[in-house]
């Protein structure tokens, strides 16, 4: 191999190494919680509220269940109601959670972003 096909691998093997380290610094930021299951925290936390009288029917926020999730109870199929604002978790709306999983009454998985 020429010296100059010697700089050209070592250019290309350097940027994968640039690239692969760039994408796993970031899944690494993004699985924060590993071993996190945010259906089944929002799904604990049901059974929690469920336990303290609260009535899911009207689809009450159940509140932070993870960092930077929330769980929520919703109409399914879903509602525009379940769309407005003010039926939202406020830890979503003012950005404290970025993330959610919306659940029946009954406990089924409705949406999880």
């Amino acid at each position: 191999m020429s010296g100059r096909a010697w700089v050209t691998a070592a250019v290309v093997v350097g940027g994968l190494v640039a690239a692969v380290s760039w994408f796993m610094t970031g899944r690494a930021e993004r699985a924060r919680d590993i071993g996190f299951d945010p259906e089944a925290a929002a799904r604990t936390r049901l059974e929690e509220v469920r336990g303290e009288g609260i009535d899911l029917a009207r689809g009450p926020c159940l509140g932070m269940i993870g960092s930077g999730w929330v769980a929520d109870v919703a109409h399914e199929p879903r509602q525009p109601v379940d769309d407005e604002p003010r039926n939202q978790c406020p830890e979503l709306r003012t950005g404290q959670a970025t993330h959610f999983v919306e659940l029946t009454p009954e406990g089924k998985s409705i949406r999880v972003r």
